[in-house]
C-alpha cells in the first residue's frame, strides 16, 4: 500500500464570512472528500501567529491534511476528480479563489 498526505491550502473569501467557511468545511466538505475512495480522515489547522511572514505558504490562513492510504494515489485522484465534476462535492463560495494543494507520498 503506498501511503501519503493531501494538503490543501485555503482562505476565507474575507474575514465577514470566515465563521462560514469554517462551518462549511468543517462540518460538510472535509467529511465528504473523506468518503473518497483512498481518502482515511481530515485535520484541519489554522496558521499560527508563530509563523514568520516569510514563505509563499504563509499566504494561506487555513490548511487541512487529508490522509491517504491507496495502493494507486493517481487512481484515488482520478476518482476524486471525476467524483468533483459529477458534482457529488459541493462546494461554498466562502472559499476564496486560488487554493493550492500537494500530495506526498510516505517514505518507508
Amino acid at each position: 500500500m503506498s501511503r501519503g498526505v493531501y494538503l490543501v491550502f485555503t482562505n476565507p473569501v474575507s474575514e465577514e464570512r470566515e465563521d462560514e467557511y469554517n462551518e462549511y468545511y468543517s462540518d460538510v466538505h472535509a467529511p465528504e472528500v473523506v468518503q473518497s475512495h483512498g481518502f482515511v480522515s481530515a485535520r484541519r489547522f489554522r496558521l499560527s501567529d508563530a509563523q514568520q511572514p516569510a514563505g509563499v505558504l504563509a499566504q494561506y490562513k487555513y490548511v487541512t491534511i487529508y490522509e491517504l492510504d491507496s495502493d494507486d494515489l493517481p487512481a484515488t485522484f482520478e476518482q476524486h476528480a471525476a467524483r468533483r465534476q459529477a458534482g457529488s462535492l459541493t462546494h461554498s463560495d466562502s472559499i476564496a479563489p486560488g487554493s493550492s494543494y500537494a500530495v506526498f507520498e510516505l517514505l518507508e
